[in-house]
Parts: structure tokens; C-alpha cells; sequence
């Protein structure tokens, strides 16, 4: 199963971290490949900013940690964008495959679309 754990602050994500992979159906490279790309393009375009100060790691295939420090004031509507991106992105796989993705956003486990906002 893949684990996705995300802290969202004021609408922006402060932390991500993504381990383990999606094992045990006919679906599991796309599952991997999409919660794959989702985070590491995240992580990518956030540590590439100027003005913001985060640290990425992928240690290992199918594991990333973004840890999103501070940002300038001027950067916070496109990190709305990007967590919009992500967030959104993950919840579609989490509805798509239940069984394949454990989705954690704020210390609260996605389970099915009916979550309002509350990041």
C-alpha cells in the first residue's frame, strides 16, 4: 500500500511525505506512477522557487519528503495552486483506488469524497 501523509497550513502544504507502493492488482504501475508523479513534480517546482526555503528528499524509488519551511508573501497564491494541485490529485487516486492508497491530510484519513475542505 502506498502511504501519502500531507500537512496543509493556511491552504499551503508544509509537509509531504509519500512510502510504500501498490501492490496486489492489475493497476499497480499506474497507481505508482501517478502518485509518483504527482509528488515529485510538487516537489520539483517548490524547491526550484525563489524566495522559498524547503528541502526534498527521494531516498529511495516511490519515496519523497517535502518539508516546505518559509515562503515570501508573494509566492503564497501560486503554493495554493500547487497544493490544490497535489491535494485534489491524491484524492482522485484515494476515490480511484481505495484499497491501493492510505491518504493522510492533516492527521485525518481520506476516506471517500463527502470531506469538505478543511485544509
Amino acid at each position: 500500500m502506498i502511504h501519502v501523509i500531507c500537512n496543509i497550513e493556511n491552504s499551503v502544504i508544509k509537509l509531504l511525505e509519500v512510502s510504500g507502493h501498490s501492490c496486489g492488482g492489475k493497476n499497480d504501475v499506474i497507481i505508482c506512477a501517478a502518485v509518483s508523479c504527482l509528488s515529485r513534480t510538487v516537489c520539483e517546482i517548490v524547491t526550484r522557487m525563489n524566495g522559498v526555503s524547503s528541502d526534498c528528499k527521494a531516498s529511495a524509488p516511490g519515496d519523497v519528503v517535502l518539508s516546505l519551511h518559509n515562503y515570501k508573501k508573494i509566492d503564497r497564491d501560486r503554493l495554493f495552486g500547487i497544493t490544490d494541485f497535489l491535494i485534489f490529485g491524491m484524492i482522485g487516486i484515494k476515490r480511484d483506488y481505495p484499497e491501493s492508497i492510505k491518504l493522510n491530510i492533516n492527521n485525518k484519513e481520506w476516506y471517500d469524497g463527502s470531506q469538505k475542505r478543511w485544509w
